[in-house]
């Protein structure tokens, strides 16, 4: 992803620096990808380089190099073959498969250059045997699914691990966190998702996998009420009494103490 602000000296320039980088270690059969979100949105000048790191994690998420928009002919001074790049005028499947690799340039207006470089997220979670949240398809799409229109996006928390290898991860245990604006209110909660999870047919290979995103969401994705309550467990079915294992609801203080934080890295904590 270059800065590729359009212009006769830049554009060659930039260009000419990533050739000089890569292009010996491409040929004239697979050359070096690069586009330009400005073609598509402008220059947003300060949200520049989060706009183009935002296109790059879509086209790493989905495995297709997205086209330069309104692109009418190559500048004159870049010389496509010699430094082997190329610039997209339309979707294109990722050309390999295994981990997908890309990089972001951003250029600042005070000389404060930066690049970035991104891994999928599925492959580099593969490699060094973790686990995580993401929507990251394994494979590339075809050049029949992108004519198609067919799905690009993974379902939503993709797991990284093999279909079977979820039965044999050994069950931690997990802190399902509910809060509410009344003690009342913990226990109708309580009986709203002892009555969800009991009609819950969870595949037992996935109901880890459930119970870690449950818990992920009870704890980040919900407000956080006056009154609060919490349950332990370790599987998914340990929530069939899900109302007796609530821990009895507490009022947390209005008064908020003085903290102090010794973080030992320097005053940018």
């Amino acid at each position: 992803e270059g800065h590729g602000t359009g212009t006769s000296v830049g554009d060659s320039t930039e260009i000419g620096a990533i050739g000089a980088s890569f292009a010996r270690t491409r040929s004239p059969f697979n050359p070096l990808n690069v586009g330009a979100l400005k073609s598509n949105i402008g220059h947003l000048e300060g949200g520049a380089g989060i706009a183009g790191t935002i296109k790059t994690i879509l086209s790493l998420e989905t495995g297709v190099i997205p086209p330069n928009a309104n692109f009418e002919k190559v500048n004159p001074k870049i010389d496509t073959e010699r430094l082997r790049v190329e610039f997209p005028l339309k979707p294109t499947p990722w050309p390999t498969q295994g981990l997908r690799r890309a990089s972001v340039n951003s250029f600042g207006f005070g000389g404060s250059n930066s690049h970035l470089v991104l891994d999928d997220a599925y492959h580099y979670l593969e490699q060094r045997d973790l686990r995580g949240n993401h929507k990251t398809q394994k494979l590339p799409p075809s050049a029949d699914d992108l004519v198609n229109c067919r799905s690009l996006v993974a379902p939503a928390n993709a797991s990284t691990l093999a279909d079977n290898s979820e039965a044999t991860i050994p069950a931690t245990q997990k802190i399902l966190f509910w809060s509410a604006a009344d003690a009342r209110g913990i226990e109708r909660l309580g009986k709203i998702y002892a009555d969800h999870l009991q009609a819950l047919n969870s595949d037992p290979k996935r109901s880890q996998s459930y119970l870690d995103s449950l818990a992920f969401t009870l704890a980040t994705r919900r407000s956080t009420l006056a009154w609060r309550s919490f349950a332990v467990v370790s599987f998914l079915s340990d929530l069939n009494d899900l109302e007796k294992r609530l821990s009895k609801p507490i009022r947390s203080s209005a008064e908020r103490g003085l903290a102090f934080v010794f973080s030992g890295h320097g005053a940018q904590w």
